[in-house]
């Protein structure tokens, strides 16, 4: 049983994870998910997929006809899976790693994650799918099956699937918001502290309470999943314009560097052009995704790279912001909870 007196939804996703290590072991999930990190080829994601699909989505091939004919041709359904991974790999990668920082009533988004939904569940149907997603974006897709679109109140379509995750969203900011809240921690901080204490990512650990308490009716602490409010932080989108304003300024510099006559007749005006607008386009693409970490992880690239250093240099000499006089800060923001 839960303590029912627990009253944060990390404490209840922790005890519930407990629950669900001593009634499963998670070992097949563990070994499919390293699996499909080490992969390289659509063929073996394709098989690994297949393999934990026919295990794990039983119902669909035992009671849905498209489920029946596909395991009557197990042989076809195994390429077909495999085309799917082939479909959505290029859409996968115009998304966020994780859904917690991705923008999901962006229409861009919406249209990607749409459109990966339905390249799967045409091949192993809409709890398949969901399978099928999550192994090749465990931070990013969420698993569901009859019980827990019953207990989300959505449906099957991929509009709902969308609304399940937009759902789960919250829920995971509400966590790791509360997380921060109660440790004075910075929201990224809270959440590594929260997964390396579960030794799951926050999202299975989501999935896993949503399986023990809609599709195994283990008694487990409610969570108000139509009402989840999150509590005042600072947010990433509002993170994000700061960042982006930090890093008009440089841009702005460069250019003015770059039309200068000096930068002109030395040919150095191309250059630094073409950095300062590959900066400036590259940022607005993340934060156009809400991706702050993958925004950080292109600057801590850019510092390093040898065309940005040299650029760099310039604009020093011009008295111009460089990235690294700006990066300090970008990573206070990115910090502040």
């Amino acid at each position: 049983m839960v303590d029912a007196n627990f009253t944060r939804l990390y404490e209840v996703l922790k005890q519930a994870h407990d629950i669900f290590l001593a009634e499963t072991g998670d070992v097949v999930y563990e070994m499919v998910i390293k699996a499909i990190n080490e992969s390289h080829s659509d063929e073996t994601k394709g098989i690994i997929i297949f393999t934990f699909l026919i295990n794990w989505n039983r119902p669909w091939y035992e009671q849905n006809p498209k489920g029946k004919s596909a395991f009557k041709n197990l042989g076809g359904h195994l390429r077909d899976l495999v085309e799917a991974v082939r479909r959505v790999n290029p859409l996968l990668k115009r998304l966020g790693e994780r859904l917690i920082d991705i923008d999901i009533n962006n229409p861009e988004i919406i249209s990607i994650m749409t459109s990966c939904f339905n390249a799967f569940v045409n091949v192993c149907g809409p709890t398949g799918a969901s399978k099928a997603l999550h192994l090749l974006k465990p931070d990013l897709f969420v698993m569901w099956d009859d019980n827990i679109r019953n207990a989300y109140r959505v449906s099957t379509s991929s509009e709902d699937y969308i609304e399940f995750l937009r759902k789960t969203k919250r829920i995971a900011e509400q966590v790791v918001s509360e997380y921060a809240k109660d440790r004075g921690l910075p929201l990224n901080k809270a959440l590594e502290e929260i997964e390396r204490q579960l030794r799951v990512s926050l999202l299975k650990a989501i999935d896993e309470y949503n399986y023990l308490r809609f599709t195994k009716r283990i008694s487990l602490p409610p969570i108000d999943i139509q009402h989840v409010k999150v509590e005042e932080v600072t947010s990433t989108k509002e993170k994000l314009q700061k960042i982006r304003t930090l890093i008009k300024e440089v841009v702005d510099g460069a250019m003015e560097v770059a039309e200068q006559q000096w930068a002109k007749s030395t040919g150095i005006s191309g250059l630094i052009e073409s950095s300062a607008r590959k900066l400036w386009k590259v940022t607005n693409e993340y934060i156009d995704r809400n991706d702050l970490q993958g925004l950080l992880k292109y600057l801590e690239r850019t510092l390093r790279d040898a065309t940005g250093r040299k650029v760099a240099e310039y604009l020093r000499a011009c008295g111009k912001k460089r990235l690294e006089d700006v990066y300090p800060q970008i990573k206070r923001i990115a910090n502040d909870c």
